[in-house]
């Protein structure tokens, strides 16, 4: 079977996405095609951090997106997968209001806006606001903070843990801190920072991918609300993550709660191909 797979940037955050409208993939076969689609192999030849089906909308959105991981896995939200998806969809002729984008993903229905060359996503108030916690880590300590913004996130400060941000092997201390018991049964993705001039710089390990991504959206969601907590930052605040895309990261408040986080950057579509996927793979 020939699927056209497009590759984006959502921030440095690579993804396959796919227009699923024309091929009406089953959750199951997204799962199959996940990691085909965003690995290297002898049908890709492309790594991605994530896979995306676009979907019919309906009355009340725009359009809807499925999401997932590298291994297959589903269910968590990634927020710069939320920008990307909804560029796709502004070139694929489905939004009607660029200031009033409503779309369908990870259970979810998601508001997002078009800025230029950003897409300034509104996600729900974090469930989980930073939490000081300090993990045995290989006979040392770890001392981060715990959040969940659309999916788990652990935050590392650099400085307060003896850790040289731009040389160490964050694949290797990442997966240890995933695995950590603290965050059983799902793990969590770990997020390093270190703040320069007011800017957080970040390093993500993202679990699903298994390895240092260029970005991660609800990473740099956590890390903003870690330093605005811990390190006297104030939103908006910008985020440099690997990919050295810069995100901006903002809050809505309502009588002193937060009722929307603000994930603001680039997305675009970098290259799109035909891949010819034996059938019996998708059975």
């Amino acid at each position: 079977m020939i699927i056209e797979v497009y590759y984006m940037s959502g921030a440095g955050n690579l993804f396959s996405v796919i227009d699923n409208r024309k091929y009406k993939f089953s959750k199951k076969q997204g799962k199959i095609l996940a990691p085909i689609l965003c690995t290297k192999n002898e049908y890709n030849d492309f790594n991605s951090e994530g896979l995306m089906f676009l979907e019919d909308k309906s009355p009340s959105i725009d359009f809807s997106c499925k999401f997932f991981n590298p291994d297959g896995s589903t269910g968590m939200m990634c927020g710069n997968g939320g920008r990307a998806i909804t560029r796709f969809a502004e070139l694929n002729k489905l939004i009607k209001n660029k200031d009033n984008i409503k779309f369908f993903m990870s259970g979810n229905i998601y508001k997002s806006e078009i800025i230029g060359s950003d897409i300034k996503l509104y996600m729900p108030s974090p469930e989980l606001l930073p939490l000081k916690l300090i993990l045995d880590n290989n006979s040392s300590k770890i001392l981060g903070y715990f959040n969940f913004t659309g999916t788990y996130h652990f935050v590392v400060n650099v400085d307060e843990n003896s850790i040289d941000f731009d040389n160490f092997d964050i694949n290797k201390l990442g997966a240890e801190l995933r695995d950590n018991w603290e965050f059983e049964p799902g793990g969590s993705n770990i997020n390093f920072i270190k703040i320069k001039n007011n800017i957080i710089h970040l390093r993500t390990f993202e679990k699903g991918v298994d390895a240092e991504t260029g970005a991660c959206g609800t990473g740099a969601v956590a890390a903003a609300l870690t330093a605005e907590e811990f390190y006297n930052l104030s939103f908006p605040i910008e985020v440099l993550p690997t990919s050295g895309e810069r995100l901006i990261i903002d809050k809505v408040e309502e009588n002193g709660e937060i009722t929307n986080m603000i994930l603001q950057g680039p997305a675009k579509i970098l290259y799109n191909i035909q891949i010819n996927i034996p059938d019996n793979l998708l059975s």
